[in-house]
């Protein structure tokens, strides 16, 4: 068994090619797409005072979303030193998170559960993603990963 097959949960679904050492995982099934990467930053202003930012109060943080060669990249800032991002930027922590978008966030959540992925919030709808819902779940070896629900009318491929 080779070292990175260890490391993955045995229910999760696993292709490999033998051309290439990249597994592939679908720990939130088959249709799962990354979204974007979560980074934690003191200031969205001082990195560019051009980002257009959105705040959220309940979760504590400013947000601003860039493009960066194709990749989404959310730049998290907090709002108050009890901010959760404000924790994150104490200990040196600045990839936050990755998220995923989903068709269905409860076949996701299951799915995920048989990979060792616990949800640790409620299912709620984000403003900023046009009130589309969204999950957080968190495994000791992958951290914490934000689900996204896709629109109804959106494809897998879009």
């Amino acid at each position: 068994m080779s070292r990175a097959s260890r490391n993955v949960s045995p229910s999760a679904s696993v292709a490999r090619s033998p051309a290439s050492p990249v597994i592939e995982c679908t720990f939130f099934g088959h249709e799962a797409r990354f979204h974007h990467v979560g980074l934690a930053i003191r200031s969205i202003r001082d990195a560019d005072p051009s980002f257009p930012s959105y705040r959220d109060e309940n979760l504590g943080v400013a947000m601003a979303f860039l493009d960066l060669g194709g990749v989404t990249i959310e730049l998290l800032e907090p709002i108050g030193e009890d901010s959760p991002i404000a924790k994150n930027l104490r200990d040196g922590v600045k990839l936050v998170h990755l998220c995923y978008e989903v068709p269905d966030l409860e076949e996701a959540l299951e799915e995920g559960r048989r990979a060792g992925f616990r949800r640790i919030s409620k299912i709620e709808k984000q403003p900023v993603y046009d009130d589309r819902r969204v999950v957080w779940v968190f495994n000791k070896h992958y951290g914490v990963i934000e689900l996204l629900e896709r629109p109804p009318d959106a494809t897998s491929e879009g």
